[in-house]
């Protein structure tokens, strides 16, 4: 019988020829998941041939190209093969690569670092240990994800803190196997557990983060904090009183949360203060559930409203988002929604924001807070109904389920279909389909596919969304200036998602702000 093999299996073998480019070969498969045991092999065949001198220059090494499928396993059979053979080959690379290694593969050993302490084995973790002990680029924020793997199941994750222990390793190294003990002491299962930085060496580190008045290092004050309830005194008061007094608030929040574990009455009235600062309310507020001290809560912050809000100034704050706290979070409206796509009903807030930047111009939009907390920045939700900002977060919260899948023209291989026949009202003038959304059946829409035209009516542009007898018609003079297209769809189908059958007057709410001339 002959057994087919698949785009991946041809590349891998292809490549045990030197003369064959394999990163380039591997970098052109659109789909290179490790998918079989048989796949899995072919690339452990690879490795053995390495190290290699390749006769191309791809930008990517070879090591790199096999090591980044380890991390696109897609079958339990595939993961066996590699964790049983692949390991111990990528620790013989490791071996011969760190004792001389070339600048230009630092990156790639790190990489394959990383690999390592995911696939969980004793070799591996030893490995892991030498890399930090030599050590193999300290500063690098890889480190962070390294170390990030050892968590309470590891079953080496004792054995690799206490190897870095004396002496604690440099740089960012240091500061991630900080978060990494943090991690393992709040885990804390069976014997108790020795702080890897609970020694003259590592509490004189953790005071000179809490005294550093260097932002950059602000993060590190704030590991600092969470660990001293796992060091001892005398330092650990002092270490304390440095949390508690500095200037950073997260570290300040952190400090109290340390003396609340540690059984201070102190600590958890500094939480409770804060959860009546809205832009630090979340952080508070979940300190004292992790610490079982909700009644420290007060009442005032556990309005629904107030609890909306906080999660929004939150959410903002995230250096992702807006990257600093709101002056404002205001509630625009709130209301209860059958949410798809299991129907259930949903307390729902549309919140809006203004927050001054470093130039004193102040930024303002609205967000919502109930289902996924998100802001759809610079689409101007703060210019548009609530029924609007509700049914366009309902349908990009389904694609991103992919519970709606969007086909754009300019994706297409072809020109997208024109389904003319459903459009009732007047003829439109040059109709160019812009894209084509189709819905799963779990949605329960009326139709399977819905149809975002760009076109001309009685003189003005517009939209037209082709939904059958829902389907209609959408002016440039409604919507906000700037924004895409793909917003005209998603208000169409959120709105028949969510049943909203009056029409709000758009025009009114675009008065506060610039209107869309076409």
């Amino acid at each position: 019988m002959t057994v087919s093999r698949s785009e991946l299996s041809k590349a891998l073998r292809a490549g045990r020829d030197p003369a064959v480019d394999l990163v380039t070969l591997l970098r052109g498969l659109r789909n290179d998941s490790v998918k079989s045991a048989a796949e899995a092999r072919e690339i452990v065949a690879l490795l053995k041939l390495l190290p290699r001198k390749s006769a191309f220059d791809s930008g990517t090494s070879e090591l790199r190209a096999l090591t980044v499928l380890f991390q696109q396993v897609a079958s339990e059979e595939a993961f066996e093969v590699l964790l049983d053979d692949g390991v111990p080959e990528l620790c013989r690379l490791f071996d011969l690569l760190v004792t001389a290694p070339d600048e230009a593969l630092e990156d790639d050993l790190l990489f394959l670092v990383k690999i390592l302490a995911i696939f969980w084995s004793e070799e591996g973790t030893e490995r892991v240990i030498a890399a930090a002990r030599r050590p193999l680029k300290p500063e690098s924020y890889l480190w962070s994800v390294i170390l990030g793997q050892f968590n309470s199941e590891h079953p080496e994750t004792d054995m690799l803190l206490e190897s870095l222990r004396d002496p604690l390793p440099p740089d960012f190294i240091r500061v991630s196997l900080l978060d990494c003990a943090n991690q393992r002491a709040l885990e804390q299962k069976g014997a108790p557990f020795a702080h890897p930085f609970d020694t003259p060496a590592g509490r004189d580190q953790l005071r000179q983060w809490l005294s550093s008045d260097n932002e950059l290092q602000f993060s590190y004050a704030h590991s600092a904090a969470g660990s001293l309830p796992f060091v001892s005194n005398p330092d650990r008061d002092q270490l304390l009183s440095l949390a508690l007094d500095h200037t950073e608030v997260i570290v300040q929040m952190e400090g109290a949360w340390a003396s609340a574990r540690l059984g201070s009455e102190a600590g958890l009235k500094i939480l409770r203060r804060y959860c009546l600062d809205l832009n630090r309310a979340t952080s508070a507020r979940h300190y004292l559930e992790g610490l079982e001290r909700e009644d420290m809560i007060p009442e005032e912050a556990q309005d629904p409203g107030y609890v909306a809000r906080a999660e929004f100034a939150s959410w903002l704050a995230h250096p992702n988002e807006l990257g600093r706290p709101p002056d404002t979070v205001e509630i625009v409206d709130q209301r209860k929604l059958d949410w798809p796509p299991d129907g259930e009903p949903r307390s729902l807030w549309i919140l809006k924001y203004a927050a001054k930047d470093e130039e004193g111009e102040i930024d303002t939009d609205c967000g919502l807070v109930g289902s996924v907390t998100f802001c759809l920045f610079r689409w101007q939700m703060g210019l548009r109904p609530p029924e609007d900002v509700y049914a366009i977060h309902c349908a990009w919260e389904m694609e991103g389920l992919e519970l709606i899948e969007v086909v754009n023209a300019e994706q297409a291989d072809r020109k997208l279909p024109l389904p003319i026949g459903q459009w009732r009202e007047e003829p439109l003038e040059n109709p160019r389909v812009l894209s084509v959304a189709r819905l799963a059946p779990e949605l329960n829409y009326p139709q399977e596919v819905v149809t975002l035209v760009e076109a001309t009516r009685d003189g003005e542009p517009g939209w037209a969304v082709l939904d059958g007898p829902r389907s209609r018609w959408y002016p440039h003079s409604e919507m906000p200036e700037g924004v895409p297209a793909s917003t005209v769809r998603m208000l169409h189908v959120g709105r028949v998602l969510l049943e909203f059958t009056d029409e709000p007057d758009r025009k009114r709410y675009l008065a506060a702000g610039p209107r869309n001339s076409g």
